[in-house]
């Protein structure tokens, strides 16, 4: 809820919730329940060998809806990006043998990467 513009307050109940008009009004509409996609992306490996990856899953829960409302302005897009981009890096840095037998490896290291990029928007 925003008063006079800016943010009041978090309404997390269900429910009737008492707002005055003119003064008070719904800001950013969120939610924070578990967001799921499915994608499909190309990267090449350290030995030049071209992977379609297309089971990769992206899942988050925001934590705070402020956070996830006021301090970026499209939260999807950029969890995205970033997902994406570190795929990239940590996929392209390894060879295709080291690339599926070490899958544990590469989910731990980007979760490690992901959270500590998206702790402020969280």
């Amino acid at each position: 809820m925003e008063r006079f513009g800016r943010y009041a307050n978090t309404l997390t109940l269900p429910g009737l919730s008492i707002i005055m008009p003119v003064i008070d009004r719904i800001g950013k509409n969120g939610h924070d329940r578990n967001k799921s996609w499915m994608c499909r992306r190309k990267v090449i490996t350290k030995d030049n060998a071209m992977v379609t990856r297309s089971t990769a899953s992206r899942v988050y829960q925001v934590m705070d809806a402020f956070k996830a409302a006021y301090e970026i302005s499209q939260l999807d897009l950029a969890i995205l990006n970033l997902v994406m981009t570190n795929i990239r890096t940590v996929m392209g840095s390894m060879d295709l043998d080291e690339l599926l037998s070490r899958r544990d490896d590469i989910n731990a290291r980007l979760l490690t990467v992901v959270d500590d990029a998206t702790t402020p928007w969280e």
